[in-house]
């Protein structure tokens, strides 16, 4: 029982961690490339760790039957329809901020896995994010309730613990693709601002926005290749800036070769050589 009281602690952090960071959006003015990949990198994070709490929870089932804490409780009330009025409010109005974002026009949608994640269009990325934030949100909320009066043992049954839970877990999985997209720096970049970083077409800040010092132009290579900084560094002391275009296997010849002397022989000095000869 106290792993499991423990566990319900952590879940609350965890809900409550959701709240704030979805609230963000109204506040915050995500005006540069990291303020919008930080943004959504954390609700990555947020999301990650419902879906693990949900993975966690299946562990206790076998554990407990219908009631967690005995007597037969009141449970808790109903969960509200997603589509009752404040439900609405909260989709509609975050729906207003992720769509007014500025950096969307310097945001590009492409990317290699189109096929299997639908990301095709603007249009995907915030359809996923409108239609799955608000629903975690709203659950964080139940969830919330509920583990409150399973503290406070009021006999609500894991059944309804586990329900809200594999439902935020299925809306975060859901979305999942669309935030790793976006939680990418680089991402929000303009073409200009990857070509002036070597990394070919892509999307983010302009030149002129921001002035990246050499330490800066490593920590871009690292986290755009998803390799150390000391390999970016080796990367660009060897090609420049203009990786895309010279990475590849460099040659093993020498660059200087000795001229061919031509000529007579020069003659044998060595003892053996004079037997030979």
């Amino acid at each position: 029982m106290n792993a499991f009281t423990t566990f319900l602690a952590a879940l609350d952090a965890d809900l409550r961690q959701y709240q704030v960071d979805f609230y963000r959006v109204f506040s915050l003015k995500l005006t540069l490339p990291r303020h919008c990949a930080n943004y959504f990198l954390d609700i990555l994070t947020d999301t990650s760790r419902l879906y693990a709490d949900n993975l966690q929870l299946r562990r206790f089932e076998p554990s407990f039957h219908k009631t967690i804490f005995g007597g037969e409780g009141h449970g808790i009330p109903s969960k509200p329809s997603r589509g009752s009025i404040p439900g609405c409010l909260i989709r509609e109005r975050f729906g207003r901020e992720i769509e007014s974002l500025p950096r969307w026009s310097d945001f590009s949608p492409n990317n290699e896995y189109f096929e299997e994640n639908g990301l095709r269009t603007l249009v995907d990325y915030t359809n996923q994010l409108i239609l799955h934030l608000p629903e975690i949100y709203g659950e964080t909320l139940d969830l919330r309730s509920c583990v409150k009066s399973l503290l406070g043992q009021g006999g609500v049954t894991l059944e309804d613990l586990s329900v809200g839970l594999e439902h935020a877990a299925h809306h975060a999985s859901y979305c999942r693709h669309t935030l790793e997209i976006l939680s990418c720096e680089m991402n929000w970049w303009t073409a200009d601002s990857r070509r002036n970083l070597g990394t070919g077409p892509v999307t983010g800040i302009a030149r002129e926005e921001v002035r990246l010092s050499p330490n800066e132009r490593i920590a871009a290579f690292a986290r755009h290749f998803g390799i150390s900084r000391k390999t970016a560094s080796e990367w660009v002391n060897r090609y420049g800036l203009d990786v895309q275009a010279e990475l590849r296997d460099r040659t093993r010849r020498p660059r200087v070769v000795a001229a061919k002397k031509t000529g007579a022989p020069r003659e044998a000095t060595h003892p053996l050589h004079s037997e030979v000869d």
